[in-house]
């Protein structure tokens, strides 16, 4: 419920919120076991639901290693197959770097701000995190966006970039390679 009388703020698009534990060493088909090991969650249709399911998710540096979390568009399954698209990643070494740049993120995506530097499209299906813990960061955070349309790919860079470098200007953010 919203502290306006219990209006809800509908999201421009639902959501879906999925798991994929990390595979095991052993697969030798990466890709066939993230498909086999994916958990769907719920879907999301209002702000008021997205923060309600986010808040009941543990927080990242409890998430195992190399464990993914997604947060995907409608009927956009989160394994990365857009052959117009491009990848952007943000590559976190603290926890509180890794809560800010995550928010960030998703009110800039899901609350459509993004879509101001894309013609008013919404290129962005997919918002994914997972921990990778190194020998100086132990709470070191990967997150990627997936875009449908790689044209947009510098603009939304730039956007992402100025978003987040405004609280942690140290914060690495790139295209990522395919």
């Amino acid at each position: 419920m919203s502290a306006e009388g219990g209006r809800k703020h509908p999201l421009k698009s639902k959501w879906l919120i999925s798991y994929i534990p990390a595979p095991d060493a052993s697969e030798t088909d990466y890709d066939a076991a993230c498909r086999r090991l994916w958990r769907s969650g719920d879907h999301v249709s209002t702000i008021e639901e997205l923060w309600s399911a986010l808040n009941s998710l543990p927080q990242f540096p409890a998430l195992p290693p190399k464990d993914q979390m997604f947060l995907s568009r409608q009927g956009v399954e989160p394994f990365y197959s857009f052959p117009d698209g491009a990848r952007i990643s943000i590559y976190t070494e603290s926890k509180a770097m890794g809560e800010s740049a995550l928010e960030n993120l998703i009110v800039a995506i899901i609350g459509e701000g993004v879509t101001t530097v894309c013609d008013g499209k919404s290129v962005v299906d997919v918002i994914r995190w997972a921990r990778k813990p190194g020998k100086v960061y132990n709470d070191s955070l990967h997150i990627e966006i997936w875009l449908n349309d790689s044209t947009y790919k510098d603009a939304v860079l730039q956007y992402i970039k100025t978003a987040i470098h405004k609280t942690y200007p140290t914060i690495k953010i790139q295209e990522s390679r395919k």
